[in-house]
C-alpha cells in the first residue's frame, strides 16, 4: 500500500501508510510504480515487460528520485503536522543514517511511529 489513508476508527489525528520502500529501485518493478518513471524509463519498463525481460530491467537515479518525492510529497498533502502517522513497514531500503535522516525530516509531520518491516534496514 502506498496510499496514505486516514483510520475511520479511532483519532481522526491518526494516519497509517505501509511499504514506501524509499530508495529502493527493485520496487518500481516489482510494484509497478510507473507514475514515478522518467518518460525513458517507462519506455524502456514497457519494452522489457513486452518481451519478458522485466528481470534485467533497472530504474535510473531520477526515476527513484522521483518516488521518494512523489510518496513523501503525498504524505505531506494529506498528513497534518499535528498528526500522527504510523508507518506499518518497508520505510526505506538504505542503510545509511543521513538518507534515513533526510526521508525522515521530509515528512512534515512531526510525530511519526515506525513499525520495523522486513525490508528495513536498521542503520
Amino acid at each position: 500500500m502506498t496510499k496514505t489513508q486516514s483510520t475511520k476508527q479511532g483519532s481522526d489525528r491518526d494516519y497509517f501508510t505501509a511499504d514506501l520502500h524509499l530508495g529502493h529501485p527493485g520496487i518500481l518493478k516489482h510494484a509497478a510504480r510507473t507514475a514515478f518513471m522518467t518518460d525513458e524509463d517507462r519506455a524502456s519498463f514497457d519494452r522489457r515487460a513486452a518481451n519478458g525481460e522485466l528481470n534485467r530491467w533497472k530504474p535510473s537515479k531520477a526515476t527513484i528520485a522521483a518516488m521518494d518525492r512523489g510518496l513523501i510529497d503525498n504524505i505531506n498533502s494529506v498528513v497534518p503536522e499535528d498528526a500522527t502517522l504510523w508507518i506499518l513497514g518497508d520505510f526505506a531500503l538504505v542503510r545509511d543514517e543521513r538518507s534515513l535522516r533526510r526521508y525522515r525530516e521530509s515528512i512534515r509531520c512531526r510525530d511519526v511511529r515506525l513499525v520495523w518491516g522486513n525490508h528495513d534496514r536498521r542503520p
